[in-house]
């Protein structure tokens, strides 16, 4: 267009340089058409505006054509090929929230290397916002079929990293994936705590790493918060579980491996507590030396903080230390409003309140009322970025 506007014309068609907008339009488009106008060779005008003229004549073909093949491989999607321009990339089975948790750690450590993301579901939002957001290949499959295995050229691959939201899945594919392959890091997600028990009994010698997401919320806990608290308090202390599902569950459990007789008693308030209790006690070897006392309460029962504050007391006749809370339902409202209510009647226990994530307005009650915030999402990807280290480092020569 520029060139047709400064004056240069073409051998094969007069007239153009003089020609109006529409006119210069309608022959600049036709340079897009994969067998081109047949316009002849740039005249006339000045030489830059001949020389723009040149490169456009050789430049729009080019266009037209990567466009077509574009389009062709869209249309055909020949998934075996994006798994297969894949070299030492990690493969991240599962796009759902934890997925995208980490991917997002994973691109804080390793910004360049190349993600091969793979689920069954091609219509989730995650699938774009990974491919957009981390630059990663999407590949639409299911992993258990051998077929799909086999496209993901898994012998050049870093590592395999299984999170979809079915536990038996990601270990089956897990130790399918690490029998073909020994040398691939193989890393599975286990969000059931009875399933993740169990595992840890088979899991050594399989060449296969499980990590469940309420652990490692529960390692972060104690590493930053918990263990120099329990380390100034001489006397044990007394902790309180409002909430026993699979996070206050974890926490109790790393609670007992990590810190012993730093724990005096343990008190549950659950409206399920018996139960969870009985079935915690026999899931975890060594925890019946746990003196535990259960509440079986809702939360939002003002009674209950009545009742609760006789159990405490009878275990603190002796002992001045304040207890720690540590309310962990999957009702993040719930939470805000328990740890208001516990504020008022322990004005200097330390209170601490899980949340999905930390929002402005969390933050903001938190501060006032003088609560610790537990944000899982941010935990665990602070979490999975130093395990990544671990997981994702090529070995030493």
């Amino acid at each position: 267009m520029l060139a047709f506007e400064s004056g240069v014309g073409v051998s094969d068609r007069g007239g153009v340089p003089e020609g109006d907008l529409l006119t210069h339009i309608y022959y600049s488009l036709g340079l897009f058409v994969l067998g081109g106008l047949d316009l002849g060779i740039p005249t006339g005008g000045p030489t830059p505006a001949r020389a723009l003229l040149w490169v456009a004549y050789f430049a729009a073909p080019l266009i037209t054509t990567s466009a077509v093949l574009e389009g062709a491989v869209r249309l055909l999607k020949p998934e075996w090929l994006v798994a297969r321009m894949s070299r030492d990339h990690v493969v991240v089975v599962g796009v759902g929230r934890l997925g995208m948790l980490f991917l997002e750690a994973l691109r804080e450590r390793h910004p360049r290397i190349p993600i091969l993301a793979v689920d069954l579901d091609a219509q989730r939002a995650t699938v774009q916002l990974a491919q957009d957001r981390f630059g990663a290949r999407f590949l639409p499959a299911d992993v258990r079929l051998s077929a799909t295995l086999d496209s993901l050229a898994l012998e050049e691959a870093r590592a395999v990293v299984l999170l979809t939201r079915d536990d038996l899945v990601n270990l089956e594919v897990a130790w399918r994936i690490a029998e073909r392959h020994p040398s691939l890091r193989v890393i599975a997600h286990v969000a059931d705590l009875g399933m993740r028990r169990m595992v840890d009994r088979v899991e050594h010698g399989s060449g296969v790493s499980i990590f469940n997401s309420h652990r490692t919320a529960a390692r972060k806990l104690y590493q930053d918060h918990l263990a120099e608290h329990f380390k100034q308090t001489d006397p044990a202390d007394v902790v309180v579980l409002a909430g026993f599902g699979r996070f206050g569950q974890t926490i109790l459990e790393y609670l007992h491996a990590a810190a012993g007789s730093e724990i005096g008693h343990a008190v549950i308030v659950d409206t399920a507590g018996e139960r969870q209790a009985r079935l915690f006690r026999a899931q975890v070897p060594g925890t019946e030396a746990i003196p535990l006392s259960v509440l079986e309460r809702n939360l939002d029962d003002p009674q209950s903080w009545t009742e609760l504050e006789a159990v405490i007391a009878e275990h603190l006749v002796d002992d001045p230390v304040e207890p720690v809370f540590v309310i962990g339902t999957d009702d993040d409202q719930l939470n805000l409003r328990s740890a208001i209510a516990l504020r008022a009647l322990h004005p200097e226990s330390r209170i601490f309140v899980r949340c999905t994530y930390e929002s402005a307005f969390t933050t903001q009650i938190a501060s006032t009322m003088r609560l610790e915030l537990l944000a899982v999402e941010g935990m665990l990807r602070q979490a999975l970025a130093e395990r990544q280290k671990e997981w994702l480092t090529p070995p030493a020569d």
